[in-house]
């Protein structure tokens, strides 16, 4: 019954009516949880009128925040280089077996023994491969993630630090 005297529904379908349908909905009370936000805030965000910019971190920072892992990086790449290299190289050993197959039967039983041999040999460097690389970029990763978030604590203790000294000092002022 109160959501019909709402004047915010109506034909249009557009963004914001529905965000002044929230807010209306929000002020009735009719909401059973609560926001984290005020109004305020709510309304500053919506818009993108808060006045704080959100900085483009570049690609070229982010790498240069890897810059200790390198050899992390080096070797996580050239496992990849192998690892693509593998499937290739299997799809060559399998149409040599299928070759092998129109010769005569020693030739035949040799070259399939030399391709069972090989595969085996592939398949243990196939798995090794895969998971050297997939360590490497994982701890480059995590710790390009470490640096990164320690940048933003820092960044963000540092804020929260100066706006309390600044709170404190025109108390006193």
């Amino acid at each position: 019954s109160s959501l019909q005297r709402l004047p915010s529904v109506g034909p249009s379908l557009g963004r914001q009516s529905s965000i002044s349908y929230s807010r209306e909905l929000s002020r009735t009370g009719t909401s059973i949880g609560g926001s984290f936000r005020s109004d305020k805030d709510s309304i500053g965000r919506v818009g993108g009128e808060d006045g704080n910019k959100s900085n483009h971190v570049s690609a070229k920072r982010l790498y240069s925040m890897i810059g200790p892992d390198w050899p992390y990086g080096v070797i996580g790449t050239l496992c990849a280089f192998v690892a693509g290299a593998q499937m290739p190289l299997f799809a060559l050993g399998i149409s040599h077996a299928l070759v092998s197959y129109y010769m005569d039967w020693e030739t035949t039983q040799r070259e399939v023994k030399k391709i069972v041999f090989l595969f085996c040999g592939g398949a243990v460097i196939t798995v090794t491969v895969h998971a050297i690389e997939h360590l490497f970029f994982g701890i480059m990763g995590e710790r390009l993630t470490l640096r990164v978030r320690e940048k933003m604590f820092t960044g963000n203790f540092n804020e929260l630090i100066n706006t309390f000294l600044c709170s404190v000092s025109f108390r006193y002022f």
